[in-house]
């Protein structure tokens, strides 16, 4: 059915934003907060964001055939309405910009030393701009493909990562107790859960099995930070907490340790794409949910070009070097995201309130 997508395309799009916002960030982030009990952090996360999960169904529900934009109209007002709608699109605008950098930045450290962040941007953020000028169809069979490819490469990483892990690396358990992994999980939530409310934008009914919508996206949750808890484990297993401390990128360095069949060696490069597409696909969402902020219901050809290209000046302008960069995220990325998912506390009680008034 035309501009219709299933449950499970949207499953996928949740479980790559999920893990892809928390990748080549999060696990340094995380180490350097909860030390040898990152993990940890993890699976209280699992258990402390369930409200947040709830937060986002309930907002979900609310008028399951409009886009976030037009929720926002018709709870607030067209004029307030449109506030929050720009206020939301320009924090996605601000993430999708560490987005670009962390891409970018990646590839150019570890593959492409010598070639410009520029170059690497333009590349991808054609390819963004193109995937959006299809539509929603377009880009949730992209993510349905990237992840059934992520997970093949994720799975022989883990394989070939197996000889290496020293379940000894993970000890002392609980070194300082439970203050550290908890207080980290405030890393797991603003760098990985909270990216998941840009799927708000996509209409509960814009899914031809709306119906199973609630159990997916549970499972997407699950299954995503599931997937996160599989690479802290793996990290620290086979790097250490030493030297998955001084690393930027540990998760990419363990997979150099990969080794199947005793032969087949070298192959880190090949599995990193499972990173490379998450980011990418982050990237052309977050390029989706400004479009559709700007112009909820008119077709989107030119704007994406637009946006995509004031995020990539953006992305290059701002974040001079590594350094700048790690601190942002460590210390100023959380604080927004923070303000960010106010918003949607604020959304959630105001849906309760008219809902309670309507039914006086």
């Amino acid at each position: 059915m035309k501009g219709k997508i299933n449950c499970l395309q949207y499953s996928t799009m949740m479980i790559i934003i999920i893990v892809s916002s928390f990748m080549g960030i999060g696990i340094f982030s995380l180490v350097k907060a909860a030390g040898v009990d990152a993990y940890l952090s993890v699976l209280l996360t699992i258990i402390i964001s369930i409200p947040i999960l709830l937060l986002f169904l309930y907002i979900h529900s609310y008028e399951p055939e409009l886009s976030l934009p037009l929720k926002l109209e018709k709870l607030y007002g067209k004029k307030i309405g449109k506030f929050v709608t720009y206020l939301c699109a320009i924090f996605i605008f601000v993430f999708a910009n560490n987005y670009m950098f962390n891409l970018t930045n990646f590839i150019v450290s570890q593959f492409l030393p010598e070639t410009p962040l520029m170059v690497i941007g333009i590349v991808f953020s054609l390819l963004a701009a193109y995937a959006n000028m299809q539509g929603l169809e377009t880009i949730s069979r992209v993510s349905l493909i990237l992840l059934f490819i992520n997970l093949i490469l994720f799975a022989i990483g883990i394989f070939g990562l197996i000889p290496s892990f020293e379940l000894n690396n993970l000890k002392p358990f609980l070194e300082s107790g439970l203050q550290r992994p908890f207080e980290a999980t405030f890393f797991v939530f603003t760098l990985s859960i909270l990216p998941m409310y840009s799927l708000l934008i996509v209409p509960k009914n814009a899914m031809v099995d709306s119906k199973r919508f609630n159990l997916s996206v549970t499972l997407s949750y699950l299954i995503g930070l599931f997937l996160i808890f599989i690479f802290c484990v793996l990290t620290l297993g086979i790097l250490g907490i030493h030297l998955a401390s001084i690393y930027q990128y540990p998760e990419y360095i363990i997979l150099k340790h990969v080794n199947l069949f005793g032969f087949l060696d070298r192959i880190e490069n090949i599995i990193t794409a499972t990173w490379i597409f998450g980011l990418f696909f982050s990237i052309t969402f977050a390029i989706y949910y400004i479009s559709t902020c700007i112009v909820p219901t008119k077709k989107k050809k030119t704007i994406p070009i637009i946006i995509v290209t004031i995020m990539l000046l953006f992305s290059v302008q701002l974040i001079p070097n590594n350094t700048t960069f790690n601190s942002y995220i460590y210390y100023v990325a959380p604080i927004l995201k923070i303000m960010y998912f106010s918003i949607f506390i604020i959304i959630g009680i105001s849906i309760f309130i008219k809902k309670k008034k309507k039914n006086t």
